[in-house]
C-alpha cells in the first residue's frame, strides 16, 4: 500500500486501518488526496520519487490517469470498509 506518514511517500504492507494509507481519488480533477492531510499526492521533479504537497488542480503532477477507471467500484470498496468497520 501507498503509505505517508508526513515525511516521504513510501510503499507499506496494507495494514486496513486507513490512517497513513487512506487515499481518496477525485476522477474529474484527477488527483489522489491524502486524506488525513488533504494534501495531494505529486509526482517530484526532481529524484523521481512521490512527494505530497498542497493540492493544486492546475499541477499536471498531481494528475492521474487510470485506464480501467469505475467509479461505481470505487464507491464499493469504500461501503465495503465502512461495512467492516462496523
Amino acid at each position: 500500500c501507498v503509505d505517508y506518514a508526513g515525511r516521504d511517500v513510501i510503499l507499506y504492507p496494507c495494514h486496513g486501518s486507513k490512517g497513513n494509507q487512506y487515499w481518496s481519488y477525485n476522477h474529474e480533477l484527477k488527483q489522489i488526496k491524502h486524506v488525513i492531510t488533504g494534501r495531494c499526492l505529486e509526482m517530484a521533479t526532481t529524484k523521481n520519487r512521490l512527494i505530497v504537497q498542497d493540492c493544486n488542480p492546475t499541477n499536471k503532477y498531481q494528475q492521474w490517469t487510470f485506464s480501467d477507471y469505475n467509479s461505481s467500484k470505487m464507491e464499493n470498496i469504500q461501503d465495503a470498509e465502512d461495512v467492516e468497520e462496523q
